[in-house]
């Protein structure tokens, strides 16, 4: 199955998604995990995103997008990893997953979370947020400009403002 087939599988059939990125989480980890929450949302499904620290004051506008609360974990059956590639960042307990989907996106490689996961989507590129606009691509999925706002900053932080040469 290709990724974004297995992806809409796992959403259609979950009545709630929480899609958890790392602690101290930077530009590419929230505007990627917003970007795919409002992708669930364009393809009929709910989401939360949550975080186990509170965002750096320079995305603090975005702070009531992100939960602080893993009570959230416990109400998903679906768990998507964003642009983690250590499950030790979560905050989470691996016992938080036994009876949950998992599946992890990210652009990390060397990823060390697929233990956990059900279904990996790993693509070798700049950012986390540049896999996010490839499933709203294979998707059709329209990008409206708040959803490009997120992939814009996602893009923009984990290039070096497009310097670094990946």
């Amino acid at each position: 199955m290709n990724r974004e087939a297995v992806l809409f599988k796992y959403i259609s059939q979950s009545k709630q998604t929480t899609i958890v990125i790392h602690a101290q989480p930077d530009g590419d980890a929230i505007g990627s995990s917003l970007a795919l929450k409002e992708l669930i949302r364009k393809l009929g499904g709910r989401a939360e995103v949550y975080c186990c620290d509170k965002l750096p004051t320079i995305y603090s506008s975005l702070g009531d997008a992100i939960s602080y609360s893993d009570t959230i974990i416990n109400k998903a059956d679906l768990i998507i990893f964003v642009d983690c590639p250590d499950f030790r960042l979560t905050g989470l307990n691996k016992y938080d997953l036994t009876t949950k989907k998992v599946v992890s996106i990210d652009h990390h490689v060397s990823s060390k979370i697929n233990k956990y996961t059900d279904a990996n989507i790993y693509l070798t590129k700049p950012s986390t947020a540049e896999i996010i606009w490839e499933l709203f691509k294979d998707f059709e999925l329209p990008i409206d400009h708040i959803v490009s706002d997120y992939l814009l900053m996602g893009i923009y932080t984990d290039t070096g403002g497009l310097v670094h040469s990946n």
